[in-house]
């Protein structure tokens, strides 16, 4: 006898062919259904349903089959209706199946020559229509019309006669069964719930009365929530019968058993050692549980994790959250929607997710994704989903937002500079660190990240800020002072070569690498959290060292405006509990680096379509703020008064006579944004102090707003404008009425 080639392909989405890789016991269902088929009578069709879903085993259980049916001489025909073309596809590909077989088991001519015509009354119609099909796409045909009728007649008949051909006569069966001598024959007929949908109805039709054949054992394996979607789809009449329907094609029923938990983290362990060895056992160990039960995802997971294999390469053990990001791929693969939601949470700057189980509302949130998003196809439910979650969550701990982000990119970019490689520059070389050095590391660091040097600067000065950050954490809060000092040691010589790039490194990249507001940004954002952290001298000494490098990376920032303003809503946030003191002092410093900015930027809204009033409704208020606030610069500084009240003069616009009709427009605006704060706070003595400390603003803005004459028609907005100012404190006498307005 012989028999059909295997061929073990090598991937994550492979089937199992060797019983010594089956993990989740495929072998025994495929023993299952073997002793169907061995104690079916020999004279009866066996039409035996192998059931499950995508990526669970079914493939695998097949070729278990396959060597069991062949290790008791039974002839075996596989066939796969993935590649099926046409509503007659997959009877197609049986015949041709089955006289290939045929012919490999030297089955007398007669068969051969039956099955040869049936597979031609098969094949022709098919081959017609694909024949008409590019005669009119190639527009050759004048007859399109003629053609695709003429087609689709031709096809119907076939199928017509098809019926007829499929029921092979006693006579050519008894010529099939004789030479077989008492030799089962089983087909295997694969993946139909993964052929067009469109013609599976059609093609169970057919192979009703093809699985008729006595003696033949046929194996349908498929997923049969799938087929009977698609016959419901097919014909609406089936309803909540589709599955009664396949009752009447299947006449034993074997459902492929989901994995058990042991299985699936046994399979989770071996795809984990095959394909990311290098990741450490431990988290390896504690990740395994949570990979879903579907073989398919599992693999496509573990396959995932190989991906981080150079990465990883370049990182300590302990430089990377293993566990974290194993979770984290985990539900990015189960659940994309709910991955997405929990990622941006985790991620946030305005969210420390270390409080996020203890956050009822977001708790909340949490669970309506999870609930949304359940899915259904990886086989994994709400709790599982939930617990998944929070597992996640807890595994992040204290892990800041730049941390996670990081560590998922290296799945698909190569880092400049890693923990490792930074801190070697940053700590051990400090303080031999030179421009020629560090032009050095760049032109090594963009050859590692395939980018060019400015990136590895950007990427280098981020890193050791991260480094430092991971220096001062690890403090030790104790009493053992040696051991607090060697810490603090090290943080102090990181913290030096950060002073370097900042201070005194010349390399065009470095320099423009520390004005970037995401690097600048990122210093203050670590910096301003530790201003009370001084248990002792050697802390002190970092604080004061800390503030001064704020204070230089203030003034050289590219984006000073852009920077008070966060800044700004900052300290407002936090300036409470311990080292206030500390921050308010802080944040004067860095107002008299950062005001002139934010204060021309204020001004530039008066010469800009719509400045004020967009700036009114910005997000984060501050621009608002910055306008309306006694205590803003734009009016504590002598200098920045002077320069609001010459641009709504007039001073710069030249005469022309568009930017006075802009300036008077925003002028307006400003002008209804100050009455307004006044009626929203009307217990706040602020408005009022704000009208008797700035006259002159007021006046040249009133004097902007009617240096323009305006139409009839918003006459009456100017003159409620008027009277609401009035009523606020402001004298009649800095609120001239022109002509124009006292029209009626």
């Amino acid at each position: 006898m012989k028999s059909i080639p295997v061929i073990n392909i090598v991937g994550h989405d492979a089937p199992v062919t060797h019983r010594d890789d089956d993990l989740l016991d495929r072998w025994l269902v495929g023993k299952a259904i073997w002793r169907t088929i061995e104690t079916t009578p020999p004279t009866w069709s066996t039409r035996i349903g192998l059931y499950g879903k995508w990526g669970t085993g079914k493939t695998s259980v097949l070729n278990f089959l396959q060597k069991i049916c062949e290790s008791q001489n039974a002839i075996v025909v596989p066939v796969s209706a993935w590649s099926a073309v046409g509503e007659a596809g997959v009877l197609e590909l049986f015949y041709r199946a089955l006289k290939q077989r045929m012919r490999e088991e030297k089955i007398g001519r007669p068969i051969l020559q039956r099955l040869k015509s049936a597979l031609a009354w098969i094949v022709w119609p098919i081959v017609k229509l694909l024949d008409l099909v590019r005669k009119v796409a190639a527009g050759s045909s004048t007859g399109e019309g003629q053609a695709i009728v003429g087609g689709s007649i031709v096809a119907n008949a076939a199928l017509r006669k098809l019926a007829d051909w499929t029921k092979i006569s006693r006579r050519d069966l008894v010529s099939l069964l004789k030479p077989v001598a008492g030799r089962r024959v089983i087909v295997f007929i694969d993946d139909i719930d993964r052929a067009d949908p469109k013609i599976v109805p059609k093609t169970l039709l057919g192979l009703r009365e093809l699985l008729d054949w006595p003696g033949f054992a046929f194996v349908l394996a498929f997923d049969h929530h799938v087929v009977a979607t698609a016959l419901t789809d097919y014909s609406k009449a089936y309803g909540d019968l589709a599955e009664h329907f396949l009752e009447k094609i299947v006449d034993v029923r074997h459902d492929l058993p989901e994995p058990t938990q042991s299985q699936s983290t046994r399979l989770a362990l071996e795809a984990m050692e095959t394909c990311c060895p290098f990741i450490p056992q431990e988290p390896r160990l504690q990740s395994a549980k949570w990979f879903p039960r579907n073989p398919r995802r599992a693999k496509l997971i573990a396959r995932s994790l190989g991906l981080f294999r150079d990465a990883a390469r370049r990182h300590n053990d302990s430089d990377l959250n293993w566990y974290a990001i194993i979770l984290q791929l985990i539900l990015r693969v189960c659940a994309p929607k709910t991955s997405q939601f929990i990622e941006e949470a985790l991620t946030s700057s305005d969210t420390e997710f270390k409080l996020l189980l203890l956050n009822e509302q977001l708790s909340e949130r949490i669970a309506q994704a999870v609930a949304a998003q359940v899915d259904i196809v990886g086989g994994t439910n709400r709790q599982e989903l939930s617990d998944l979650v929070h597992a996640l969550i807890s595994a992040r701990g204290l892990d800041k937002p730049h941390k996670i982000v990081y560590e998922m990119g290296l799945s698909v970019y190569e880092p400049c500079f890693t923990e490792l490689e930074a801190n070697e520059i940053c700590a051990s070389q400090w303080p031999g660190l030179d421009d020629t050095s560090v032009k050095g590391h760049l032109t090594l660091g963009a050859a590692r990240g395939n980018t060019h040097e400015g990136e590895a600067a950007v990427d280098l000065v981020k890193m050791a800020i991260f480094i430092y950050e991971n220096r001062v954490n690890a403090a030790p809060d104790t009493r053992f002072i040696p051991e607090l000092n060697s810490v603090l040691g090290e943080s102090g010589r990181v913290l030096g070569a950060l002073e370097y790039l900042w201070n005194s490194c010349d390399v065009p990249d470095m320099r423009r690498a520390t004005t970037l507001h995401e690097t600048t940004w990122y210093l203050f954002s670590i910096f301003l959290g530790w201003i009370n952290f001084q248990r002792n001298s050697a802390d002190l000494e970092l604080r004061v060292r800390e503030v001064e490098l704020l204070k230089r990376a203030a003034l050289l920032c590219g984006e000073p405006a852009r920077l008070y303003f966060e800044l700004e809503r900052v300290f407002r946030e936090r300036n409470l509990g311990p080292g206030r003191e500390a921050k308010e002092k802080l944040r004067v410093e860095l107002r008299s680096v950062l005001a002139g900015a934010a204060v021309s930027a204020t001004i530039g809204l008066f010469t800009t379509r719509e400045g004020v009033r967009n700036a009114s409704r910005e997000a984060t208020g501050e621009l608002k703020r910055m306008l309306r606030d006694v205590e803003s610069p734009l009016y504590t500084d002598p200098i920045a008064h002077s320069r609001l009240c010459a641009v709504l003069r007039g001073e710069e616009a030249d005469d022309d006579e568009a930017m006075i009709v802009l300036i008077a427009s925003n002028a307006l605006d400003y002008l209804e944004l100050l009455a307004d704060r006044l009626s929203q706070t009307s217990l706040d003595l602020r408005p009022k102090q704000f009208f008797e400390a700035n006259p002159t603003v007021i006046s040249s803005a009133w004097g902007a707003v009617t240096r323009v004459e305006l139409q009839f028609r918003m006459l009456s907005g100017v003159r409620d404008l008027r009277s609401r100012l009035v009523d606020s404190g402001i004298f009649e006498q800095l609120l001239p009425q022109p002509e124009w307005l006292l029209r009626e």
